[in-house]
């Protein structure tokens, strides 16, 4: 896979760190955002390739914060959500946020590495091709 930009949006430093340096092995460029504002910020300079997003950020809701940016910011971006709460309706929320994926902490890192290649890949293979003559 060609590497990418991922945003991962966690606020617990450590369990960030790990996902960074996971997906920074694959080759990957990794940016870590650890609150909202943080990533809002993030989003005026630049657009991932992909954003992984926590479910619980404090006092924020993780799928509530997607379904704000999903017309502005995010639009088009491929989100990837982890949480600790594999439960029917954070499925049901994600799903009506425009979450591709739902990732259940603790994460298993090949399957982390394929949520974010099949999303990239998805994402490329939906772009319109411009014809050079």
């Amino acid at each position: 896979m060609e590497p990418c930009s991922v945003l991962v949006v966690e606020d617990d430093v450590d369990c960030a760190e790990v996902i960074a340096e996971a997906l920074r092995t694959c080759g990957h460029d990794v940016a870590v955002a650890a609150r909202a504002e943080l990533l809002r910020e993030h989003l005026e300079r630049h657009r991932p390739d992909v954003l992984l997003v926590d479910g619980h950020l404090g006092a924020v809701d993780g799928i509530e914060l997607v379904r704000e940016l999903r017309e502005g910011p995010l639009a088009g971006v491929p989100v990837l959500l982890t949480t600790g709460r594999a439960r029917a309706e954070v499925a049901r929320a994600a799903r009506a946020a425009g979450i591709e994926r739902i990732l259940v902490k603790p994460l298993d890192l090949a399957v982390l590495f394929d949520a974010v290649r099949t999303a990239v890949e998805r994402t490329r293979a939906a772009r319109p091709r411009v014809a050079c003559r």
